[in-house]
């Protein structure tokens, strides 16, 4: 039997990595408050697992294996009767005092960036329920994660991917394999990772036998291998919102500067960014090797 007054809750977020990632805050927040027992998170479950493995959850669940789709129906699932807090999207009638349901949806024409949005959002339902308003700067952090081995001053750790070709710098494919060797050359070893949908890329990249690729990799086992990079170098992506929770200096290729403003990883350092639309293919190319060997320390 549980301790009065004390509760469990349920965090729901569907969406895709970097969605998942900026309800950390969130989490953070839960972990710290006496009047919760224990949290469980829906989503993702491959994401969410993450926040299992760090002690910020109980549980991860897929949303798929509990149908979380058929809330947006209007129907209310039996096993979320089990919680006493049900957060984020809604999975109980709105007027249900368990229910604490906001808006997940980032809105790009806000100031804010899109964690704080979500954790100001969460803090005004929890102040009208409970009388008293959470507090947390925003920031997206995890600490104290297993490592593959110690942080090396020397590791360039690339993500190939961006999710979509909108945000796909136009002249990575052609010219990533060129910085790759100067970089190989340079005495830096480097790491590219793909996702699922990143095959014309793979093909490309993989022409450097001293390179290591990591295809699709658990998020778990990502993160890992991520603490024994010195710097990161990728697209507006999950990962990249992942490298900087880490704190693990981040480079990020944006087309949008518009959409820098809301979507930019606010993880424990704040990215380093290279707008493509401004700048010539040589300009982009030579600002990523000085920013590289800055953090390298390579001359």
């Amino acid at each position: 039997m549980r301790k009065w007054c004390t509760m469990i809750a349920l965090v729901l977020r569907r969406g895709a990595l970097g969605d998942t990632i900026v309800m950390l805050p969130i989490l953070d927040y839960l972990a710290t408050d006496p009047r919760i027992e224990s949290v469980d998170f829906a989503g993702v479950s491959d994401f969410a697992e993450l926040f299992e493995e760090r002690g910020r959850v109980r549980r991860a669940l897929s949303s798929e294996t509990l149908a979380l789709h058929r809330t947006l129906l209007g129907e209310t699932l039996a096993w979320v009767d089990r919680y006493d807090l049900v957060i984020g999207e809604p999975a109980l009638p709105h007027v249900n005092p368990r229910s604490l349901a906001f808006d997940v949806r980032v809105d790009e024409r806000e100031d804010m960036q899109a964690s704080r949005q979500l954790f100001e959002r969460f803090a005004a339902v929890f102040e009208a329920r409970f009388g008293m308003r959470p507090r947390h700067d925003g920031r997206v952090r995890i600490k104290s994660l297993p490592t593959d081995g110690p942080r090396r001053e020397d590791h360039v750790w690339i993500h190939a991917g961006a999710g979509s070709a909108k945000k796909l710098w136009p002249a990575f494919e052609a010219r990533a394999p060129a910085l790759v060797h100067d970089l190989l050359e340079a005495g830096l070893d480097v790491t590219i990772s793909f996702g699922p949908a990143d095959a014309s890329l793979r093909t490309s990249l993989r022409t450097d036998p001293r390179t290591r690729i990591v295809e699709s990799p658990r998020i778990t086992e990502f993160a890992r291998g991520l603490t024994t990079a010195t710097v990161f170098l990728g697209h507006d992506t999950g990962p990249a919102h992942l490298a900087a929770a880490l704190g693990l200096p981040t480079v990020i290729l944006i087309g949008d500067a518009s959409h820098q403003r809301v979507w930019m990883p606010y993880g424990r350092i704040d990215p380093i960014t290279i707008d493509w639309t401004d700048m010539s293919t040589d300009e982009v190319l030579s600002a990523i090797r000085a920013i590289v060997r800055d953090t390298c320390s390579v001359d």
